[in-house]
């Protein structure tokens, strides 16, 4: 059985950071051992206990292993409970949200069970508890099942709240073209350093929506290393690709980019054609537009 930290320290259960720093100095000059003659078993147990409950991620993970949960509140169906279609679906998801982060594993469980809508359900509930439950949500992105992966990072997409920048480049080897897609917007929205250069290996994907989201990402974020990238698209397999790559060189602005549209203004596919002739056109534009 774990020991009570809150008993240890004598703070209640939903004590704030302020309130455990102020117990435990109190605590620490009781039973200090070079100022009371305290055990040294003793101390040590107070300073693992307001280390724990000091860092909100470990306390969350404490907490969620020791204080009691009774289970979800009303239909023991989580299809039923978990519906967006239910009129009290958002009074719902704010009562779990109140009754705190212990609920996750057990949603988890249930995106592990439930049909694609009732995974949705839980997904907006999962937005709901908002940062304060990303830290625990980040754990289940190596999770066995796809279905919990893709939710889980679906989730933490909508908060904001993105996974260090190695645990996405880990991620972009997912079997699930799905999942590679999100981890591209995962790492387009939070504007790593090294974005650019983790999507470029992306841009030989065999899926070619994959293909589409990366040229998309690189679109947003811009710059001439952006542009560099998108031209290798210029040659893909497929048209749509090479359309869609043709289309973003113009809108990134590079003058450099001219040479290499150019050398598809003779494709195959007409479509590609002019989205090379269109591209070339807003590109001279703008390089005559900024040399006067």
């Amino acid at each position: 059985m774990m020991k009570d930290y809150y008993q240890l320290l004598g703070v209640a259960k939903n004590a704030t950071p302020t309130d455990i720093a102020k117990a435990y100095r109190i605590q620490a000059l009781r039973h200090h051992p070079d100022i009371n003659g305290g055990k040294g078993d003793r101390m040590r147990e107070l300073n693992e206990a307001y280390a724990t409950l000091s860092d909100p991620a470990q306390r969350m993970i404490y907490d969620l292993k020791v204080l009691p949960f009774n289970g979800f509140p009303g239909p023991a169906s989580l299809s039923r409970w978990f519906n967006p279609h239910r009129r009290n679906h958002r009074s719902a998801m704010l009562m779990n949200r109140k009754a705190g982060l212990r609920h996750i594993p057990l949603l988890i469980e249930a995106l592990a069970k439930g049909d694609p809508e009732t995974c949705f359900a839980i997904k907006d509930l999962l937005v709901c508890y908002g940062s304060q439950a990303a830290a625990y949500l980040q754990a289940y992105l190596t999770h066995t099942k796809e279905r919990v992966r893709y939710f889980v990072l679906l989730a933490l997409n909508e908060m904001g709240c993105w996974p260090p920048e190695r645990r996405l480049v880990g991620l972009l080897q997912d079997p699930s073209w799905k999942i590679r897609i999100e981890v591209i917007h995962a790492l387009s929205a939070s504007r790593g350093p090294r974005a650019i250069l983790h999507l470029k290996q992306l841009m030989t994907d065999e899926v070619m929506s994959v293909r589409l989201s990366v040229i998309e990402a690189l679109e947003d974020l811009g710059g001439a290393l952006a542009a560099e990238v998108i031209c290798a698209g210029l040659i893909d397999k497929e048209a749509r690709v090479r359309k869609e790559a043709a289309t973003a060189l113009g809108h990134l602005g590079q003058v450099e980019s001219i040479r290499h549209l150019r050398q598809i203004l003779n494709d195959t596919n007409p479509y590609v054609c002019r989205a090379a002739r269109q591209a070339i056109r807003r590109l001279r534009i703008q390089k005559k537009y900024y040399s006067t």
